[in-house]
């Protein structure tokens, strides 16, 4: 058999073994504690569940957000809780 629908079949068979081949990755390794950290948007939500959670595993937690009262009220709280500097 010849023509376009059985080549195709073919290429597609070809492609699908490629991609079912193990690939070769790197390891690599990331250090999660002792970093020094900047969060955008860390006046609320995921940001400041990130920050807060970050800093917990040991990390320098710099924050940042359009909402300066939030920030303020944030560290006004947290001061002693997470050893905020200003």
């Amino acid at each position: 058999m010849s023509g376009p629908l059985p080549r195709a079949l073919t290429r597609l068979q070809s492609q699908a073994r490629r991609c079912a081949a193990p690939r070769h990755r790197q390891e690599t390794t990331v250090k999660t504690t002792g970093n020094t950290i900047l969060i955008t948007g860390a006046t609320s939500g995921i940001g400041l569940g990130l920050a807060r959670r970050l800093h917990a595993e040991g990390n320098t937690v710099i924050i940042a957000g359009r909402r300066e009262h939030l920030l303020a009220a944030i560290t006004g709280s947290e001061v002693q809780r997470y050893r905020i500097r200003r």
